[in-house]
């Protein structure tokens, strides 16, 4: 009897990713497919995968190497629209449409992707969140993703987008919700020992002060001046732009709102005392700062 087939993943080295290997019927030799994502260590995940890509190319559902638009392709053409439009969570779109989408769908037909596709993914996402691999939050988020993607293909105001008749996800389930969890803060006297603490660098005390007094978002600190924000003779702070975690530039406040605030009397003598020192900016972005905000 033939062996099942089963994908045969391996590991390249060179793409440092995962693919499949298909053996098609009629067919001589394999077709590697692409398997990004999914970390080296995870070869349970790569075997689950490649034995999916594995039916779904020999049945004829997926589209063959080189073939037509896969949602893989979509998905680039469809980012760099979101990117070009100046969206912000681009950059965390196309890691969770790496990680998480498309090693379910990525090698299928983008315009004829079906319901039943979109429901194993979000089983697959429920899956994960009950093994521990992800937080319901974030398969929140990469349910949202796809269903907007979906709905684009269908009705995007670009029409060059526009590749199905119907939206596959529309009324299917989203994943589980899970609980919320309480927010973290520290005590007054916990606070106190932290910028008093002598083993935790100058700037990072007072970067926590700063944003403990004001009530702003570390971006919004970041963005901070003496000569745009900082009033110290009204003891006024104008808070209306922030810091791209990832970029560095200036945008929007998160709420797009702008506020002007008291500021509190025990944060001014800090803040006249780095007046002093003759910087504008009270703390600057370095490239250090990508993806998390350094004080330094």
């Amino acid at each position: 009897m033939p062996r099942p087939a089963t994908g045969s993943p391996r590991w390249n080295p060179s793409a440092s990713s995962w693919e499949a290997r298909i053996s098609l019927p009629g067919k001589p030799g394999r077709s590697a497919v692409p398997m990004p994502g999914i970390p080296k260590a995870d070869k349970a995940r790569a075997l689950e995968l490649a034995k999916l890509i594995s039916d779904r190319m020999r049945s004829g559902e997926a589209v063959s190497v080189g073939a037509g638009e896969t949602v893989n392709e979509f998905s680039v053409r469809w980012l760099n629209e979101r990117d070009a439009r100046g969206l912000r969570a681009v950059h965390d779109d196309r890691s969770r449409m790496r990680n998480w989408i498309l090693p379910s769908l990525g090698t299928l037909p983008i315009a004829s992707v079906k319901r039943s596709h979109v429901e194993d993914l979000r089983d697959a996402l429920d899956g994960h969140v009950v093994a521990g691999k992800l937080a319901w939050k974030t398969a929140t988020m990469i349910w949202g993703l796809v269903t907007k993607m979906f709905s684009d293909a269908r009705n995007a105001k670009l029409r060059a987008l526009r590749v199905r008749d119907d939206n596959p996800t529309a009324d299917v389930i989203p994943p589980d919700r899970g609980s919320q969890r309480a927010k973290v803060y520290l005590y007054p006297a916990e606070f106190l020992a932290l910028v008093s603490c002598e083993h935790v660098p100058l700037q990072w005390r007072r970067f926590f002060a700063v944003t403990t007094y004001l009530y702003a978002r570390a971006g919004e600190v970041k963005a901070l001046s003496f000569s745009k924000n900082i009033d110290l003779e009204r003891g006024i702070a104008h808070i209306h732009e922030s810091i791209d975690g990832t970029s560095g530039e200036l945008k929007e406040t998160k709420t797009g709102l702008t506020r002007r605030l008291p500021i509190e009397p025990n944060l001014l003598p800090l803040l006249h005392a780095m007046k002093r020192e003759g910087i504008d900016t009270l703390f600057e972005w370095a490239a250090t700062d990508r993806g998390r905000f350094s004080a330094v």
